[in-house]
């Protein structure tokens, strides 16, 4: 999936090919653009962007019998922009968090739930997360790939990273400059993705301290 249309991408860049900007099926971009997905995915920490249902399963062990403070358990998501609306959380009693009960428990841009009470055993949280799948083209051209489609409601900051990403590959590739010998490759990569990292945290931090990460991921689409 693209987080932008190339035509979209072409402006950010201020790129130009053969006197005009690509088109929205002008293949080199829209392999490029699908190749940055996957990258800013990996920087959200998240397994996807794209909507779909998903499961996660986490085995958690027992409350602490006896403390001084507030004690919680903290669930981190494999996936972020969660939508709120239609979480469902099963405790290793089978009582279910459903509505407003899971929506109070749940971080959902940052994809997390917090339980104040809990028994040893298996938590699943059921929920839709990711950015919309527009419907097919009608006529459906030829030739046609699902994985082109540009997904919608991308935020801004987003896009300006993948743009940002995009500058970067045309400066190195189209533009073909000369690295001094002294210059790797695998030096460029690494401060590229640095660069790439530091983008997305400015935006986007999941919590990793005190989590408890997901045993199993499954797809329920």
């Amino acid at each position: 999936m693209l987080l932008m249309s190339p035509s979209e991408a072409a402006l950010g860049i201020g790129a130009k090919c053969g006197g005009s900007s690509p088109a929205d099926d002008d293949p080199q971009m829209v392999r490029i653009l699908r190749y940055i997905t996957p990258r800013i995915e990996g920087a959200l920490n998240v397994k996807s962007i794209e909507r779909k249902a998903w499961r996660d399963s986490f085995y958690v062990g027992s409350m602490p019998c006896h403390n001084t403070g507030r004690v919680e358990l903290s669930l981190l998501l494999s996936n972020g922009f969660v939508l709120p609306s239609n979480v469902v959380i099963t405790l290793p009693s089978g009582a279910t968090l459903t509505g407003a009960e899971a929506s109070a428990c749940l971080h959902a841009e940052l994809g997390y739930v917090t339980l104040e009470s809990w028994t040893r055993g298996i938590v699943t949280v059921d929920y839709e997360s990711g950015f919309e799948v527009p419907a097919d083209p009608d006529p459906v051209p030829t030739p046609f790939d699902e994985n082109d489609k540009v997904l919608l409601g991308v935020p801004d900051w987003m896009k300006g990273i993948a743009t940002q990403l995009l500058i970067v590959w045309y400066r190195t590739a189209v533009l073909n400059p000369k690295f001094p010998k002294e210059i790797s490759f695998g030096q460029v990569d690494s401060l590229l993705k640095r660069e790439l990292y530091a983008r997305v945290y400015e935006k986007y931090m999941r919590p990793r301290v005190g989590m408890v990460f997901s045993d199993r991921l499954d797809d329920v689409t």
